[in-house]
């Protein structure tokens, strides 16, 4: 039996967790309306900006709720498996090199420039990872507990003024697991 994973999305100054998602809809807002889980994206669209609007950051993380008989999971990775063309990218903090674990912020997620902080300077890869990109306790780890949780994985969607309105994208989260 394989074990039982799901992505979880944190929102809110005070932190709801999702624990299993059904889409990472990205949107904006003057306020923190737009940090909603599985939102409406067209009822909140990303701004299209000569110095790049952006979206509300996403907090997701891998969620694993049983093994199932495994003895452990790893090698989390996230990669976009669709391109969203020039003129719009996806940041996150998702890299083979991050080694520090985020703290989800008492703010809540934000629609401001926060990658030096949350260090989601990374343009999320359009192709497979060679190694793992996400961490367990800011390490390239493993998840072998009866339950639990990767580190977290930001993303925040930046448009230019040319962006196409609508644009749909394909996120990918793929891992391995040992009997």
């Amino acid at each position: 039996m394989a074990a039982t994973m799901y992505i979880s999305e944190t929102n809110g100054t005070v932190p709801t967790v999702t624990m299993s998602v059904t889409s990472l809809n990205f949107g904006y807002s003057n306020s923190t309306v737009a940090d909603l889980t599985n939102l409406t994206a067209n009822l909140y669209p990303i701004p299209a900006a000569t110095s790049l609007g952006r979206s509300f950051e996403k907090w997701v993380r891998f969620n694993m709720s049983t093994l199932g008989g495994s003895t452990y999971c790893y090698n989390f990775k996230v990669y976009n498996s669709s391109s969203m063309g020039a003129s719009a990218e996806i940041r996150t903090n998702a890299s083979s090199t991050t080694t520090t674990a985020l703290v989800y912020p008492s703010t809540g997620p934000a629609n401001t420039n926060r990658e030096s902080t949350y260090l989601y300077n990374v343009v999320l890869s359009t192709v497979i990872p060679v190694s793992n990109n996400v961490m367990i306790s800011g390490t390239s780890s493993w998840l072998s507990a009866s339950s639990g949780f990767s580190d977290y994985v930001v993303f925040q969607v930046y448009a230019s003024s040319s962006a196409t309105v609508g644009q749909t994208v394909t996120l990918s989260f793929q891992y391995d697991e040992v009997a």
